[in-house]
């Protein structure tokens, strides 16, 4: 083999490597882009779920408010007081949840999102 052929060989090698390597870091380009995709969609999907049941959850507490104001209404012979009386139950009951919000609250919300996340 003379010295030309050896350098054409070994360009035309270098060549194809590059060209690998170019293949190699695309594809691990699109694979990331597609776990960022697919971990962004399970969160915002999670977050959609818990916003939809809180909505239900939301309008069971409103109407039980309701039913229980009225029936307190029949207790006290009085429609304001019955409602008075709900109102302060479920301040007294805001209040609590206020004050252990955040090993109620806060602490699962962010311990299921990082999960999610990562999962």
């Amino acid at each position: 083999m003379k010295y030309s052929e050896i350098g054409n060989s070994m360009f035309q090698t270098s060549g194809e490597a590059y060209g690998y390597a170019k293949a190699y870091f695309q594809v691990k380009k699109d694979q990331v882009k597609l776990e960022i995709a697919e971990r962004s969609s399970k969160v915002i999907s999670s977050v959609l779920t818990i916003m939809v049941v809180a909505l239900f959850v939301g309008v069971a507490l409103i109407f039980g408010g309701v039913a229980l104001a009225l029936y307190l209404a029949t207790l006290t012979g009085s429609l304001v007081n019955g409602f008075l009386l709900t109102a302060g139950i479920i301040a007294l009951m805001a209040g609590i949840v206020f004050v252990i919000r955040k090993p109620l609250i806060t602490n699962p919300v962010i311990g299921y999102i990082i999960r999610k996340i990562y999962e």
